[in-house]
């Protein structure tokens, strides 16, 4: 336990009974009654044991490096900073980001990335023929049409999936009310009018 623990870097002390946590960002350990029931002696070994019936029954080959020293080696950028990589992007306004207070370091990725953006871009239009002005605005033009001709059919579509909506509803309430209904039909005389009054 302790060593699995030692792995990501929390090391664990039993003292007087209790267990207590010490983790890389701290430098006193904390108590495990003070992080709640999950973390007391009984409840961490019972989790434990589960893990150990959940880890029996469904083997997993173990990696080369712990996930300790792997987070270390290589770290990914976060969504923020980097722009997702499949196909072309927009510039990057590097003047707005300095004003925002971005470092040397993003106006140097900054920079790059613009270029390789420029770059790509130049690429596609020579691929597909679109240097010329004429045909770029005539297939900026065929683009829109598609585009609003596509979204006019979805409009339909939208209609149609929420008059299916709007009928699952109707048809789930009378299936509801349906037995009430029935059973209503069949009373006669004053059943009737204590029914009503009810």
């Amino acid at each position: 336990f302790s060593a699995l623990l030692l792995q990501s870097g929390i090391s664990v002390k039993e003292s007087r009974g209790r267990l207590s946590y010490l983790t890389p960002d701290r430098t006193k350990p904390i108590t495990a009654r003070k992080l709640g029931d999950d973390f007391d002696r009984t409840a961490v070994l019972a989790l434990l044991e589960q893990n150990a019936h959940r880890a029996a029954e469904q083997t997993t080959p173990i990696p080369e490096y712990p996930g300790s020293m792997t987070g270390h080696l290589q770290r990914e950028k976060s969504a923020k900073i980097a722009p997702k990589q499949d196909g072309l992007q927009r510039m990057v306004d590097r003047e707005t980001k300095r004003a925002e207070g971005k470092g040397v370091g993003y106006d140097c990725w900054a920079s790059l990335h613009n270029l390789k953006q420029m770059a790509a871009t130049h690429n596609f239009l020579m691929e597909n023929g679109l240097l010329d002005l004429d045909k770029l605005d005539a297939a900026v033009e065929s683009s829109r049409k598609a585009l609003s001709e596509a979204r006019e059919s979805l409009r339909g579509i939208e209609q149609t999936i929420a008059d299916k909506k709007n009928l699952r509803k109707v048809v789930s309430d009378y299936r509801r009310t349906r037995p009430t209904i029935e059973e209503h039909k069949k009373l006669k005389g004053k059943k009737t009018e204590t029914y009503y009054r009810a």
